[in-house]
């Protein structure tokens, strides 16, 4: 009785005493040798670059573990690691930030160095957020996506790649970010709209100069143009293909041509190809093999292509080639518009396309092969397919994987000095890095130079958290290029939760490596998750500061209610944040917490649990029908990754069936004053005492996966001691199983009508304004046959929930009751 002595539910107190008891005991390990059936988790390693956390970690991180617990207590042998995302972009700009420095202008190992130091601080943050919401992670199974395993991993997926043919180093027009100065894949950039000039711009024929107007967003790439197009049916412009126009400001004569893909309708209907505005001028240059004239740098600044504006930036070479044009003349008219712009998602700068040397995996050639693999896997809800298919459709790049920053896993690829030849890592050579790691070779062997030169880029972060799964079973490249893993059925995994916004890059990019690797699927189950939103429904951003701290709602509500929160968040969808419905969950908190001690009370220190079933009294009866029709209906959610409605039918069980009206009709069986006669037997007194237990207890481990800290602590301060051969912790003890053994469905549809009756007579007595524990002369209740035989059996439980001195029974075509207060 001690941790149900106090009259509240301590939940400050209960949460940290529990967090130390699960893992002093080993609650939440993994067990490599057990028999049990294996559910494996693929977590989704948040970035380590966040000095803070906020309510829309705690709902995704909560909704996906509420899982793992129901299928730890169903019986899994349950692999659920925690990783941590602390390679790449978002980690350098962090430390770039947080130390205002520039990394162009520190050494390499010193910019390294800070983004470690860092690294390990955020972490631990992390480590102490999870801890606090309950997530039951085995934290001995740890990965960091910049530790020696996981480069390993990441390492051997590229020579295995290379080694297929399936990755390459080529020399093409790419996406480039200059304010971070680093290529980008497709999945790196986001289109936004904004508001733009769409210029009218006077080329001239250089036959006989006559103007031709072209529309651009952007004059300043007139310096780079290479080609007029026309579409082949343009009547307009049929004399003059194969013929060539002049530049404005610049003179350069450039080919004009016809493809059927240039829309008429728009502008003049001749459009500018220049090197390089758009994937359009890429796909053009490229089918009609046109010069080159590149004119910025990775830095975004003009070359001498750019002629008189070389040395301006790119913005700024917008607005000097406008001056110029209107000095010339050759600017023919402004007009408003909303143009869609390609832009990275991590820095919000346009991007540029500039030819540049980069490692590529193939993907064009292999888009149907992906769409396949995306149709083998069961998706919650089945609609996301939808969304990874339309980004496997829309694909138009090869994956570029090659990054020009300081820190990431190194790319283990040396150059000789004198040659082409390209030099990798053998697989036994992994973890390494070449800029401080030799070839392994004295000379090369096309040309017998001893020069080589390290590869200085570095793996696209997704090239490692692409492989979550490999690094989660421990699996390596042998020198035969054969794949083998240090734990081999942990692939596929079970499962990959995650958000939707990254379906198309973790998803697809795990996809990718599975088949390209493995031939197969990385998991057989993927559930995906929703944003955590504001109190006005804007996503939870660090960015935009518009979070609630989750310190401070675990301290004034307690873990527990933020999970509840959380967990009424259906699955796939955006979830606002509402601190009503976390004091909705306190609630329930205590509910549970005064039930139990209700109970504990109730049955006393000698209770035994067990009763027989000739003493089980209809009540009785209906309630272990209902508990056992609500366990299935639960575990069939729980089933279909339906966290939701699971919380949402076991709390409406033990609201209304259990606590407002099962206790109610059961209290005066239970408190028989032994001053009277008794109404009930010892053993009808006993089933009241052990059925009340035994649902309580079916409710309790049911909302376990949800709120574990207030279960646990009802379970070690009275079931485990109340039911024989428990567990050390509720969240090893068996998921409930429902059981019809002794009622039937007939039973189950006497105890509902009995339910509706007594909302009835409730509903009644607060619009004759008599409170519900009130007592009541007498109750007549007006009914058709069959709810008053429902009633009769139920007649005195029914008399003692509304505390009605008498009820009468009267039979009628329809439900009707009459409340008779006390003289």
């Amino acid at each position: 009785m001690s941790l149900l002595e106090a009259k509240r539910y301590e939940h400050q107190e209960a949460e940290s005493r529990w967090s130390q008891f699960w893992e002093e005991q080993g609650i939440y390990q993994y067990d490599p040798d057990s028999t049990k059936p294996l559910f494996s988790v693929d977590t989704p390693p948040p970035y380590a670059s966040a000095a803070h956390l906020h309510v829309g970690h705690a709902m995704s991180y909560s909704q996906a573990e509420i899982l793992v617990r129901q299928k730890r207590m169903a019986g899994f042998n349950i692999f659920y690691p925690m990783g941590f995302d602390d390679n790449g972009l978002p980690t350098e700009r962090y430390v770039e930030n947080k130390y205002k420095i520039n990394k162009q202008k520190i050494t390499r190992p010193e910019f390294v160095a800070l983004c470690m130091k860092e690294t390990k601080l955020v972490t631990e943050n992390y480590r102490q957020f999870w801890r606090m919401l309950g997530i039951s992670v085995d934290w001995s199974l740890e990965y960091n996506t910049i530790g020696p395993k996981a480069v390993k991993v990441a390492q051997s997926s590229f020579l295995d790649l290379v080694k297929k043919g399936l990755a390459r180093r080529k020399k093409d027009p790419i996406m480039w970010d200059i304010s971070m100065q680093t290529a980008l894949a497709q999945a790196d950039i986001e289109t936004i709209e904004r508001n733009g000039l769409l210029n009218s711009v006077a080329f001239k024929s250089a036959e006989d100069e006559k103007e031709l107007i072209i529309a651009t967003t952007r004059p300043e790439l007139i310096p780079a143009c290479v080609a007029l197009f026309c579409h082949p049916d343009d009547k307009r412009y049929q004399s003059l293909l194969g013929k060539n126009a002049l530049t404005p400001i610049f003179k350069h004569s450039v080919p004009i041509l016809a493809d059927d893909t240039v829309d008429p309708e728009f502008g003049s209907g001749l459009m500018m190809v220049c090197t390089f505005g758009d994937p359009e001028d890429i796909a053009k240059w490229k089918k009609y093999k046109l010069d080159t004239r590149v004119i910025i740098d990775e830095r975004g600044m003009a070359n001498h292509f750019a002629g008189e504006f070389e040395g301006l930036h790119i913005n700024k070479l917008r607005e000097a080639v406008l001056a110029r044009l209107k000095e010339t003349g050759e600017l023919k008219g402004q007009t408003q518009t909303l143009q869609r712009v390609s832009v990275a998602e991590r820095s919000g700068t346009p991007v540029e396309y500039i030819p540049h040397l980069q490692w590529f995996i193939s993907l064009m050639d292999h888009q149907n092969d992906f769409l396949n693999r995306a149709d083998q896997l069961d998706w919650y809800p089945d609609y996301f397919q939808k969304r990874h298919d339309h980004w496997v459709e829309g694909l138009k790049w090869d994956w570029c994987i090659s990054r020009q920053r300081f820190y990431g896993v190194p790319i283990p690829v040396w150059y000789c000095e004198d040659c082409a030849y390209t030099h990798f890592a053998e697989p036994h050579q992994l973890p390494l890095d070449p800029t401080t790691t030799g070839p392994g070779l004295e000379r090369c062997p096309v040309c017998g130079s001893q020069a080589f030169r390290p590869e200085g880029d570095v793996f696209d972060t997704w090239m490692t958290s692409s492989l979550t799964p490999q690094i989660n079973a421990g699996m390596t490249l042998n020198d035969d290029y054969t794949w083998a893993a240090e734990r081999p059925g942990l692939f596929p995994m079970s499962v990959r939760v995650q958000g939707f916004e990254i379906i198309r890059t973790w998803t697809f990019y795990t996809l990718v490596k599975s088949h390209f690797h493995h031939q197969g699927l990385p998991w057989k189950d993927i559930v995906v998750s929703g944003w955590g939103l504001d109190k006005q429904g804007q996503k939870i951003s660090k960015s935009k500061g518009n979070y609630e701290d989750p310190s401070d709602i675990v301290k004034n509500f307690s873990a527990d209610a933020l999970r509840y929160w959380s967990a009424l968040g259906t699955l796939g969808n955006d979830l606002r944040y509402n601190e009503q419905e976390v004091k909705s969950g306190q609630k329930l908190l205590n509910k549970l917490y005064n039930s139990t001690r209700f109970l504990a009370q109730t049955v006393g220190d000698g209770y035994k649990h067990h009763w027989d079933n000739e003493a089980l009294m209809p009540v009785d009866r209906w309630l272990l029908a209902a508990n056992a029709k609500c366990v299935e209906q639960v575990t069939d959610f729980f089933e279909k990754y339906d966290y939701s409605n699971a919380l949402r039918t076991v709390e409406r069980f033990f609201w209304d069936s259990y606590c407002d009206n099962y206790l109610e009709m059961i209290k005066f069986r239970l408190w028989e004053n032994p001053e009277q006669e008794k109404s009930y037997s010892d053993a009808q007194i006993q089933a009241g005492k052990a059925v009340a237990v035994e649902v309580l207890y079916s409710i309790v481990k049911l909302l376990a996966p949800v709120i574990p800290f207030v279960t646990e602590h009802l379970y070690q301060g009275f079931f485990k001691d109340q039911i024989e051969g428990e567990p050390v912790s509720i969240h090893i003890a068996s998921w409930p199983k429902p059981s019809h053994e002794g009622w039937n469905q007939a039973q189950l549809k006497d105890g509902e009508r009995v339910s509706e009756i007594l909302s009835l007579i409730r509903k009644q007595k607060i619009e004759q304004k008599i409170g519900i524990a009130t007592k009541v002369a007498q109750v007549t209740l007006n009914a058709p046959a069959e709810v008053l035989g429902a009633c009769q059996d139920f007649q005195s439980e029914i008399a003692s929930a509304v505390r009605a001195m008498e009820l009468v029974l009267v039979e009628g075509p329809s439900l009707l009751c009459e409340v008779k207060g006390l003289e």
